[in-house]
């Protein structure tokens, strides 16, 4: 798990530089959290993970940023964990 921060520094140029373009105000805490159930969507898990961190850089009582990271986080941990099983036969 000691390389999920470092898999996130990596990724999160990719996803400021996404091309998704909100509004012109500064994002805030919906912003981040809307754009991360889209990832979710598209099964895009480390991405969802690191818009739900902005979201609760910007507030840390997020109801909604703190249940979508807890479900990106899981389903991140799935697909790695199978992917290391098809990777071990």
């Amino acid at each position: 798990m000691r390389w999920i921060p470092l898999l996130m520094v990596a990724l999160l140029p990719s996803v400021l530089l996404a091309g998704v373009t909100v509004s012109t105000s500064p994002a805030n805490v919906d912003t981040f959290v809307t754009i991360a159930r889209e990832a979710m969507e598209d099964e895009n898990y480390v991405t969802a993970f690191a818009l739900y961190e902005c979201a609760l850089r910007r507030d840390p009582h997020s109801s909604a940023a703190l249940a979508g990271r807890l479900a990106a986080r899981a389903h991140m941990e799935e697909y790695f964990i199978t992917e290391l099983m098809v990777a071990s036969r």
